[in-house]
């Protein structure tokens, strides 16, 4: 079993205590405490939700279709990092929209494009 305090707040993590094995809550008894049970799948995300608050404002979180990033990754020296890269970026940043579509990756959406299938300015439609 692994206690975690600070001031206002405790975190234990009793692994025998399955599927609860996080518990964390905070206040005063006097004042309200507060406690919360959570798995560990539950746990894992409210710490990613946390560890990036305290860093960063992405305003692709505000998205209709927010950016899921990709998450806790194990690099090259074995180590477990969070990775922030985003895992559904033409879902949040809608580029299979009709409007935002290129289909030859030359950043002219095919709206657009005279020649939507040819790459490049020089497409022997427009030269």
């Amino acid at each position: 079993m692994e206690v975690r305090e600070g001031p206002g707040w405790r975190l234990v993590v009793d692994s025998d205590r399955h599927p609860f094995c996080v518990l964390i809550g905070g206040g005063e008894a006097a004042a309200g405490a507060w406690a919360a049970e959570l798995t560990q799948a539950e746990a894992l995300a409210l710490r990613r939700g946390m560890n990036t608050l305290q860093e960063r404002f992405n305003a692709e979180w505000l998205f209709r279709n927010p950016l899921r990033i990709q998450g806790p990754v194990v690099n090259s020296a074995g180590q477990t990092i969070v990775s922030f890269a985003g895992t559904n970026i033409d879902e949040a940043y809608g580029r299979t929209l009709p409007l935002r579509l290129d289909s030859d990756g030359d950043c002219w959406p095919d709206a657009w494009d005279a020649a939507p299938f040819q790459p490049g300015i020089k497409d022997g439609v427009v030269n």
